[in-house]
């Protein structure tokens, strides 16, 4: 290479190099250019996100409009949230006083809602089985009641009408078991003459609504809260949210698979009916089986009631049945939900 030509190389070379440190500028200069344009970017935010919004809003009006929809179903969603029931404005006597009758307006499709009770029923497959449920929700302990035929059987379809019930199913048909002296109680009131079943545990509901369970062979006399209604029958099949081992020997065939009904206590004056179907398509259940859906349903407390033909739910006159393969059985008490809302105070 000619020593002219280098010579020039070295002058550019060396004018770059000076050059370097105008060209790019220090570490200090970057942050203040740096700071400089985030205060810019703050200042011009909202207009920045509507200009977004609007370029989005162009490019994917798809995803936009999905954004919208999800937005509304979420509205749609609250507002579609059941308003608490009207607590201590309206009670019922705790005895076997007849309560207001239930106001025809307030019946739906699927259930009956005044201010005082929500009431829904759902038919559910499962187990080769049809499963009628009904979710009951009271304002007040004192609707939770029950009723009793008087000196003759009567089909649970009269006694709902008779009683002003919003939503019946039977009772545990206690006057078929008189010579086993079970524990019955039904509104404050007791029937039969006996204490803790051997064989059999015992239902207990309280003033409260609550449910107590005692096992056979244990002493329900010995509760100590006050006593409202007291059943003899089960077995208990959910205990403190948990299913409960059915005894291979207790009654009423627990390894069948038969027509079956159940009331279980999901929470604070909340509950639920089931009735299981045994029929043509519904093979009916065992009592394990029936426990599990009780727990899935969320009871805290379950217990089995008179199953095969005994097995009904009444509701504004339509009747769900155990075993639709025999007559409706007359019975000699009912479990019912009732208003308390008078009749007299009912909204026009």
């Amino acid at each position: 290479m000619k020593t002219t030509v280098r010579c020039l190389l070295c002058v550019l070379c060396a004018a770059m190099i000076i050059a370097l440190p105008f060209v790019i500028p220090s570490p200090d200069m970057l942050d203040e250019v740096k700071w400089s344009i985030l205060d810019e970017i703050e200042e011009t935010e909202e207009t920045d996100q509507d200009e977004e919004s609007d370029l989005l809003s162009f490019l994917f009006p798809a995803a936009h409009a999905d954004e919208l929809l999800i937005e509304e179903e979420e509205i749609i969603e609250d507002a579609e949230e059941k308003a608490p029931l009207t607590e201590g404005v309206y009670t019922l006597p705790m005895d076997e006083t007849v309560p207001p009758a239930p106001d025809p307006a307030c019946f739906t499709e699927n259930g009956y809602e005044d201010e005082t009770i929500r009431v829904r029923i759902e038919h559910f497959e499962r187990d080769e089985s049809r499963y009628h449920t009904v979710w009951i929700e009271i304002a007040d302990a004192s609707q939770f009641r029950t009723a009793v035929s008087g000196r003759n059987n009567a089909k649970v379809t009269t006694m709902a009408e008779k009683n002003n019930a919003v939503i019946a199913m039977n009772g545990d048909y206690f006057k078929d078991n008189e010579s086993a002296k079970t524990f019955e109680y039904r509104m404050g009131k007791k029937y039969n003459k006996g204490k803790g079943n051997k064989l059999r545990d015992t239902l207990i509901i309280d003033d409260k609504g609550d449910f107590h369970i005692f096992t056979a062979g244990s002493k329900p006399e010995d509760f100590e809260g006050t006593l409202v209604n007291a059943f003899t029958f089960g077995p208990v099949l959910v205990n403190e949210g948990e299913t409960v081992p059915i005894p291979k020997d207790y009654k009423y065939s627990p390894n069948g698979h038969e027509a079956r009904s159940a009331i279980g206590q999901t929470g604070h004056l909340q509950y639920v009916f089931v009735v299981v179907e045994r029929k043509a398509g519904s093979k009916g259940v065992t009592m394990a089986q029936l426990g599990e859906y009780m727990k899935e349903l969320g009871c805290v407390t379950a217990y089995n009631l008179d199953g095969g033909n005994t097995a009904q739910i009444v509701i504004n006159g339509q009747e769900y049945f155990g075993d639709t393969t025999a007559d409706a059985r007359s019975q000699s008490d009912i479990i019912y939900f009732a208003t308390a809302v008078p009749e007299d105070a009912r909204k026009e």
